[in-house]
């Protein structure tokens, strides 16, 4: 079981949820008004619209949130509980900079030595560049074809590592 500290979830207006979603960055501990750790009400509460996707009827256990207003961000729900985000679009970035599109080199200049590499699953040029926590809890997981991140996500382990989305 995840276990998250005390979480301060501030109330929004819906039309304070659509500013912060517009420019938000991916975090370690969420995106936007969306925090890892929140429930699915919590997190329904902050972005008005999310919908459920198809993964419910997969797996009950873990599914993804999205909105309408921009499909290329999905939170993951295990257990009623918001675990990762990912971000599927080169118009969000990461709090250091980092986007859909970026180098591996852009990516390694702005995290730095704390920045793994590991070879993709799928694709034999690709990459998975994570960087951790301090506390080795949370990841941002940056994929890539071998010269530019294609997609990104962030959250707690074990389900940031999750390659198929659901583990």
């Amino acid at each position: 079981m995840v276990r998250f500290g005390v979480a301060v979830v501030l109330a929004l207006t819906a039309s304070d949820a659509v500013a912060q979603f517009a420019d938000a960055r991916l975090r370690l501990d969420g995106f936007g008004p969306v925090r890892i750790g929140m429930t699915e009400a919590q997190a329904r509460a902050a972005i008005d619209d999310l919908a459920i996707g198809t993964d419910r009827e997969v797996d009950p256990g873990c599914y993804f949130l999205s909105s309408p207003r921009d499909r290329s961000v999905s939170f993951m729900v295990e257990r009623g509980t918001v675990v990762r985000t990912d971000i599927d679009d080169p118009h969000h970035w990461t709090l250091s900079g980092v986007h859909i599109g970026s180098t591996e080199r852009e990516a390694h200049d702005a995290y730095g030595s704390r920045l793994r590499v590991a070879p993709h699953k799928y694709d034999p040029t690709g990459h998975y560049l994570i960087f951790e926590a301090l506390d080795r809890k949370s990841a941002l997981v940056l994929e890539t074809d071998g010269k530019r991140v294609t997609s990104m996500r962030a959250g707690v382990k074990p389900a940031v590592e999750y390659v198929e989305r659901c583990g």
